[in-house]
C-alpha cells in the first residue's frame, strides 16, 4: 500500500475553524506534507464527533488473524 496525504494545517486553527477540541496526542502532532502509512494522523471519528484525535494511518489487510490489531 502506497497511500499518502498531506495535512499543512495546524490542528490548533482546525479546531478554531471548527469549534472542536483536541486530544492531549493531537496537541503534539505537527503538520505534514507527507503522511504515509504507519504514521499518526489527525481524525475526526463517529464515537467522538467534538474531538480531533490522531490514529495510525493504514489498513490491516484480511488476511491478518491477530486479535490485538483492529
Amino acid at each position: 500500500m502506497c497511500g499518502r496525504y498531506s495535512e499543512k494545517q495546524d490542528l490548533k486553527k482546525v479546531e478554531d475553524q471548527l469549534k472542536l477540541r483536541l486530544s492531549e496526542k493531537a496537541k503534539n502532532w505537527k503538520p505534514s506534507f507527507n503522511i504515509a502509512p504507519s504514521q499518526l494522523a489527525p481524525v475526526v471519528t463517529s464515537d467522538k464527533p467534538d474531538l480531533i484525535d490522531v490514529f495510525h494511518f493504514g489498513l490491516v489487510p484480511h488476511m491478518i488473524k491477530r486479535s490485538d490489531i483492529k
